[in-house]
């Protein structure tokens, strides 16, 4: 507690999980880096109006796959049509019907992905922007609280242990006075 001498500062016991916390916390953050540069670039190149959703890592991925679905759901449709109508004029008809409402299907992909992963990032950007702030301070915030959580605690000691101190050598004090000049006693 104190130190020899009747000096010193109070030192209050930490939580013993406040360190095992801050280190869970700084480990996640420092993983998460890598996306925090992404987006962050994403979102400044995005707000500037340098990147359509094309340019988006995402956006291939997507692309290809719903592509595939598409194709595979065109070639579904026509083996039925080829298998069900006959030859000649009606099933060129339906093939023809058939391929322009995948060229159609197709052509209309690249909005409907964009447009989700512009809704996406523009939720990101909200949530970096107010969401993340937020958080920080409220963290900060804790922190904060708890440090002045154990240096008023710290503080309180202290003041007892000088208290009982000064009560100690009052009482020395008087007990010396009693001694040499009888108490005061007359």
């Amino acid at each position: 507690m104190g130190g020899k001498g009747g000096g010193g500062s109070i030192s209050v016991p930490q939580n013993p999980y406040e360190q095992s916390l801050a280190n869970i916390a700084m480990g996640i953050y420092n993983q998460t880096q890598g996306m925090r540069n992404v987006l962050t670039d994403q979102a400044g190149a995005f707000l500037r109006g340098r990147m359509s959703p094309r340019d988006m890592p995402q956006f291939g991925p997507l692309y290809a796959l719903s592509r595939q679905g598409l194709e595979s759901q065109y070639n579904v449709a026509k083996d039925q049509l080829m298998s069900t109508m006959p030859k000649g004029g009606t099933l060129r008809a339906g093939l023809s019907d058939l391929a322009v409402n995948r060229a159609s299907q197709v052509g209309m992909l690249p909005n409907q992905i964009g447009s989700s992963l512009v809704g996406d990032l523009q939720n990101k950007i909200y949530g970096t922007a107010w969401g993340t702030p937020s958080q920080s301070m409220s963290g900060l915030g804790s922190a904060a609280s708890g440090w002045s959580s154990r240096a008023n605690t710290a503080a309180m000691i202290e003041a007892q242990q000088q208290q009982a101190s000064n009560s100690a050598w009052g009482g020395l004090g008087r007990g010396i006075g009693a001694l040499f000049f009888g108490g005061g006693k007359k």
